[in-house]
């Protein structure tokens, strides 16, 4: 009875350290999952932060190694001649060349466009533009048009648009502005713009 006794309890001893020692594999294995997690966690965050970097690198060389063309001004000239002009002064803001750039102005009395006068060319090819070099566009109007517009009673719009390309590169910029003329503080004011242009836009 004795020597069952004592097997009985060195069996119960074995249990014991047995469920010790798989108590502390779990513990191991919580622990090691927990850091696997981590690990995961971790390289994920620093794949996110290397995506970010390299998408904004991108969009910084993509701002820096570009022309901008944009509108400096739009004027009046040559009031009191027969041919009265609108006179849209247009630059490359930009660090490198324009190249391929083609312009098309035109003017809309009251969302009519004014059709050329004595052979004027609505659309202009100037090849490159230098970046800072003015580049000045005319429309032309009639002493009537004109006169009615400074005195509001009808209403001037110029439209702008401008297809170019960096040197180089196949990608086509775009850019479209609109201004009209606000007779009561003499001057043309911004009307709307875009630089998202596809060929069918009416602007």
């Amino acid at each position: 009875m004795e020597e069952r006794g004592a097997e009985g309890k060195k069996e119960r001893r074995i249990e014991a350290q047995a469920r010790e020692i798989l108590r502390t594999e779990r513990r191991i294995l919580t622990v090691a999952d927990f850091m696997a997690l981590m690990m995961v966690a971790a390289t994920t965050f620093t794949a996110l932060a290397t995506w970010r970097t390299y998408k904004i690198s991108e969009l910084i060389f993509a701002i820096a190694d570009r022309p901008f063309i944009g509108v400096q001004s739009v004027t009046f000239e040559r009031t009191n001649t027969a041919l009265p002009a609108s006179v849209v002064e247009v630059r490359n803001v930009g660090p490198i060349p324009a190249d391929d750039a083609l312009f098309t102005v035109t003017a809309v009395l009251d969302g009519k466009p004014i059709p050329p006068h004595d052979g004027e060319m609505p659309d202009s090819n100037q090849g490159v533009v230098s970046p800072s070099v003015p580049h000045f566009f005319y429309v032309f109007l009639l002493p009537e048009e004109y006169k009615k517009a400074v005195s509001g009673n009808v209403h001037l719009m110029v439209r702008i648009r401008a297809e170019y390309k960096a040197p180089n590169l196949e990608r086509r910029y775009c850019y479209m502005k609109k201004v009209f003329y606000d007779f009561h503080t003499g001057t043309f004011r911004p009307a709307g713009g875009t630089s998202h242009c596809v060929d069918n836009d009416v602007f």
